[in-house]
C-alpha cells in the first residue's frame, strides 16, 4: 500500500518522518546533559530512539491514515468509472458491480 502511495503522501511522510527526528533530537540534547554515556553509546541510542518513534508513528496513525486514504481513492474511482452507481456482485460476490 505504501509502495503506491502519491507523491503527495510521500511528502507528508517525509515532512512528519523529519519533523519526529528533530523532535527527538531536540528531547534527546536536553536529556544527554544528565546522563554518563560516551558519544558512541549515545549515538547508537539516538539512532535507535528515532527509529523506535519513527515506527510508533508508522503503526499508530500513519498506515490507518493510508488505509483511509487508499479507501476513499478507490471508492472515488469506482464512481468515477461507472455511469451509475455499483451494486454488489450477485450470489455472494465479494466487491461491486456496475452491471
Amino acid at each position: 500500500m505504501a509502495y503506491n502511495a502519491t507523491g503527495g503522501i510521500q511528502r507528508k511522510k517525509s515532512t512528519k518522518e523529519a519533523q519526529i527526528e528533530r523532535t527527538v533530537l531536540r528531547e534527546l540534547e536536553e536529556r544527554k546533559r544528565t546522563w554518563d554515556i560516551n558519544r558512541g553509546q549515545f549515538e547508537k541510542f539516538q539512532q535507535w530512539y528515532i527509529e523506535y518513534r519513527k515506527n510508533i508513528w508508522h503503526k499508530d496513525e500513519y498506515l490507518p491514515w493510508l488505509l483511509y486514504e487508499n479507501e476513499i481513492s478507490c471508492l472515488r474511482l469506482t464512481f468515477d468509472v461507472c455511469e451509475r452507481v455499483p451494486r454488489r456482485k450477485p450470489y455472494g460476490g465479494k466487491g461491486y458491480t456496475c452491471d
